[in-house]
């Protein structure tokens, strides 16, 4: 229960340093806060720069991504492709020799 008009009766004197203490208190609170709002904004440049500099490095890795997704095995040469393939596959595919030529 609040007695009507006991809280405003404050000595002048007493109401002078309790001011001036809040005054002190956020300004200090205000520098505490400046602070730490400098020294993220250093840690923010800092992430932003980090960032930047792997993007290229993304970039590529995505693009070889893409193309080892997308390139078909295609073996090099010929010779390769013979190589891989079994002896006997085109023992069958050659044409008989033709005698009648041969003399």
């Amino acid at each position: 229960m609040v007695v009507e008009g006991v809280a405003d009766r404050q000595s002048p004197r007493s109401s002078q340093p309790s001011s001036l203490y809040q005054k002190k208190k956020v300004g200090t609170h205000i520098a505490a806060l400046e602070s730490q709002l400098g020294q993220a904004q250093v840690e923010l440049k800092k992430l932003k720069d980090h960032l930047a500099s792997t993007e290229p490095t993304k970039t590529e890795a995505q693009s070889e991504l893409k193309m080892k997704v997308h390139k078909p095995i295609i073996p090099e040469t010929i010779q390769e492709v013979h190589e891989s393939l079994p002896d006997d596959l085109f023992m069958d595919l050659q044409p008989p020799i033709n005698r009648r030529w041969e003399k």
